[in-house]
């Protein structure tokens, strides 16, 4: 079985002319994961698949260059001549904060029932922590990856609008339309999910949007691809916080020991190829910067 990656939207902060903002599409044998879905990334997914062929959404973070066509995918779902399977979105905690005021009530009832909505929460993983599943209730639930038994098993809470929403507080990778994801907390200026994926013996990780930290390396281990922001380029001699120079995504993908390092989510004043240069000098390797429409199956 093969596995294809396909850059949607690649700019970090706003699109350049013709591009669009981050999102990126994990195709396996069965289902298809997107990685983010920010501003454009809804039409360029349409060159490849429907948007309603989308099994489950991963948010890094609740900046709108990361999730801003969540609206734009929701408004297609929510109007479809006939009823859809909700798609599972799987997103920082307090994520549905940010989206709540650009809803009516009505359109918050609806939210629900187009989204199957996750919210992670890392902890330390100990048994009988609330909201964490026990050995035998990850067990049955095959690691809460059966969507049927996440509200028994992970704990349910209740947004203030009403509808039920899911946050999930186990440490372990859960088990999503076929992919296993593992979330982890990169340092970022808000909340923010960095994750690594596993699917037909396939290993994927994104960064989200991260400055140095420990996590990084950690889903980036042995990774057959690793996606990492690269925001930065030594044009400037300061980076703002939150955000790697694409020196340090080679470096981090170096200490990760990835196979295969795609740099993205450079700002649009800043050079692409001057950014490849740099990851790649400490890489060691090989480095691709991800533009919208690039393929790689593997």
């Amino acid at each position: 079985m093969s596995v294809e990656f396909i850059a949607l939207g690649t700019c970090g902060g706003y699109p350049r002319p013709k591009r669009a903002c981050s999102g990126y599409l994990i195709r396996s044998s069965k289902s298809n994961l997107l990685l983010d879905i920010g501003n454009g990334v809804l039409s360029n997914l349409q060159t490849f698949i429907q948007f309603y062929e989308v099994s489950a959404i991963a948010l890094s973070h609740m900046h709108p260059d990361h999730y801003a066509d969540i609206f734009s995918i929701f408004t297609a779902i929510r109007f479809f001549p006939v009823e859809l399977e909700p798609i599972t979105v799987l997103a920082p905690a307090g994520a549905f904060d940010f989206i709540r005021p650009a809803l009516s009530l009505e359109a918050r009832e609806s939210f629900f029932k187009v989204f199957r909505w996750i919210e992670w929460e890392e902890t330390d993983g100990r048994e009988g922590e609330k909201g964490a599943p026990t050995s035998k209730e990850r067990e049955e639930s095959g690691g809460c990856g059966k969507m049927a038994n996440l509200n028994e098993s992970c704990g349910v809470g209740r947004s203030a609008d009403g509808p039920d929403y899911i946050e999930y507080t186990y440490e372990s990778p859960l088990r999503i339309s076929g992919f296993d994801i593992l979330p982890a907390k990169v340092n970022h200026s808000i909340n923010t999910l960095g994750y690594r994926i596993e699917v037909e013996g396939r290993v994927i990780a994104y960064s989200g949007d991260s400055d140095i930290c420990d996590a990084l390396i950690e889903i980036g281990k042995d990774a057959d691809l690793f996606i990492c922001e690269a925001t930065f380029t030594h044009q400037v001699h300061e980076k703002g916080g939150g955000h790697l120079f694409a020196s340090e995504a080679g470096r981090i993908a170096a200490a990760a020991k990835a196979k295969r390092l795609i740099i993205t989510h450079i700002w649009p004043l800043f050079d692409e190829d001057v950014a490849v240069v740099e990851a790649g000098k400490e890489f060691g390797g090989g480095v691709e910067r991800a533009f919208e429409g690039m393929r790689i199956t593997f």
